[in-house]
């Protein structure tokens, strides 16, 4: 089984890529286990959604036409 560190590099590069076949097994296993990763890969995705809401907001504010 892989250690909380392992799969917080494995969420956070989630994040730009998709998971291999056996990483992905291997993240979901450790999530089902994991409270404080699982906490962790809520936190990485809300982040995620508030700085496209962000980008997407202050881009239309700067430039309606864009």
């Amino acid at each position: 089984m892989k250690t909380c560190a392992e799969i917080s590099q494995l969420l956070s590069e989630a994040q730009d890529r998709h998971l291999s076949f056996g990483e992905n097994l291997a993240a979901r296993t450790h999530l089902m286990m994991c409270r404080g990763c699982r906490n962790y890969k809520k936190q990485l995705n809300f982040l995620r959604d508030a700085l496209r809401s962000y980008a997407g907001g202050s881009r239309d504010k700067k430039n309606p036409d864009a």
